[in-house]
């Protein structure tokens, strides 16, 4: 190939060298005129700038074709390293392993030390410390082992590693386990508190003494949970037992308070009252239909006209009896008999003043705010509920944090399969979804079912009914309602 480009470009050059004159001479000898002519072609066809071109990048074609010594030589070249290559190669292949190992002891080292950090931010331990620090040694051992290619010893040593990390790895997780252990029980004991809160009444002098010395101890524990960390792991364990003993002792207190309204709500008088109640209040919705507003402002003296109108029914009735059957001669009336039988209605009035009289107290002391347990009980009951929000005059980050407070709880409602009704009162104005109907009409579709009401108040505070309104008044400040505790008393 190098002697055909060589001669390709010698012939070029004897092209290229062939002076005009002389070829115009040879042609001399025949007188031809047009021999002038010829060498003008030949220079317009051939042009020797463009052949001075073609010699060039010959040239340089053939300075780039390597010769057959050219080629014995690299071939001889690649003969003789190829065991160096193979060498090389090996040592990578080798070294690729390593590192591929080493990245996955290096990524648990990662895991282990990011747990761990999280958790002796709040719990202090020496040994996790320790276990931390011989692992990264160790792993410091196995990178060095790895640059001087002593693979085996770095194989070994990275078993010791695994165990290692075994052994942090289960330390580790005790400290996840006792911290998340003592925020479970802290959170456990606020909501104990508060649902002993809830099932407190006023008039619990005892209970509520109790309650205040509970919430002291929970403070207290608070404190030290978030203004001493890191804790050390003894002191963690400590901490916990006592959220424990918090949790149980509200807890306590609020089984004791649930089995005496129990046996307030169920003692005889009350079971005849309620239904003899709703049987009065289904008399009068029958005959004068009352709004809800009304129903609650008025129920208690309805309820006793109600009452003195069935004494009079009841006593007209036997009277009406009693002298058919003596108009009839069934029954005669003879001077002694007078005596007894004025006696016998005497009696029977008194008795029925007394049971009315009775009914009526059991029924107003009843109308009074009760605690949390009889609501729960009247909201389990029922198939439909209330939850109401009065944003009257709030600001805006107050309406907000009432507002998802609300959501929380129609939500929590609507996962015990219960059909929420969800209101927001703004002055006369009732919002339900994107409906907008006055204040009385919301009220009148609640009606006697349970209703919920979150009320912005200056200081927290809880209202139950559940005798002729069923409803449960909640009052607070934001934190009151941001906390919304009341969504975990909701079982």
């Amino acid at each position: 190939m190098q002697q055909s480009l060589t001669s390709v470009k010698s012939l070029l050059e004897d092209i290229g060298k062939l002076p005009v004159s002389i070829i115009y001479e040879q042609y001399t000898d025949f007188h031809n005129p047009k021999a002038l002519g010829f060498c003008k072609n030949f220079y317009r066809l051939y042009n020797l700038t463009a052949l001075n071109s073609a010699i060039n990048q010959a040239t340089q074609l053939s300075s780039r074709v390597p010769t057959e010594g050219t080629l014995d030589g690299r071939v001889s070249s690649i003969f003789d390293n190829t065991p160096t290559r193979k060498l090389n190669r090996t040592i990578r292949e080798d070294r690729d392993k390593f590192d591929a190992a080493y990245a996955v002891l290096l990524d648990r080292r990662n895991s282990i030390v990011r747990r761990a950090n999280q958790s002796l931010l709040y719990i202090r331990d020496n040994s996790t410390i320790k276990q931390l620090s011989s692992l990264d040694d160790t792993l410091s051992q196995i990178a060095e082992l790895g640059d001087k290619r002593d693979y085996d010893n770095a194989s070994r040593l990275s078993k010791n590693f695994s165990l290692m990390a075994d052994m942090a790895d289960s330390q580790v997780s005790g400290l996840e386990t006792t911290y998340n252990q003592l925020l479970a029980n802290n959170e456990s004991a606020s909501d104990a508190l508060f649902k002993a809160w809830l099932y407190l009444e006023p008039q619990d002098f005892v209970l509520n003494d109790e309650l205040e010395l509970l919430r002291t101890q929970k403070a207290s524990v608070d404190f030290t949970i978030y203004n001493s960390s890191p804790l050390s792991l003894s002191q963690a364990n400590q901490l916990s037992d006592q959220l424990l003993n918090i949790q149980l002792s509200a807890d306590a207190t609020v089984d004791e308070k649930s089995a005496a309204t129990s046996n307030q709500m169920n003692s005889l008088v009350s079971v005849i009252t309620k239904p003899a109640v709703s049987f009065s209040l289904s008399v009068i919705d029958s005959v004068i239909p009352l709004s809800y507003a009304d129903k609650e402002k008025n129920i208690s003296t309805i309820i006793a006209v109600i009452l003195i109108a069935i004494d009079l029914f009841i006593l007209l009735l036997t009277f009406g009896a009693f002298f058919f059957f003596v108009r009839s001669k069934r029954v005669e009336l003879h001077s002694v008999a007078k005596i007894a039988w004025a006696f016998i209605f005497a009696f029977f009035i008194v008795l029925l003043a007394l049971s009315t009289l009775a009914i009526h107290n059991v029924a107003d002391l009843q109308s009074h705010p009760t605690n949390f347990g009889p609501f729960l009980s009247e909201l389990k009951s029922s198939s439909k509920v209330g939850v109401v929000v009065e944003l009257t005059d709030l600001n805006a980050t107050m309406k907000e944090k009432m507002v998802n407070c609300s959501e929380r709880i129609v939500s929590k409602l609507t996962s015990l399969n219960k059909s929420v009704m969800d209101f927001r009162y703004d002055g006369d104005n009732c919002f339900a979804g994107n409906l907008t109907q006055s204040k009385n009409s919301c009220e009148n579709d609640i009606d006697a079912n349970p209703v919920m009401i979150l009320r912005s108040g200056e200081e927290d505070k809880t209202t139950f009914m559940v005798f002729y309104t069923k409803k449960a008044i909640f009052e607070g400040e934001e934190k009151f309602f941001e906390d919304c505790l009341i969504t975990k008393t909701l079982e």
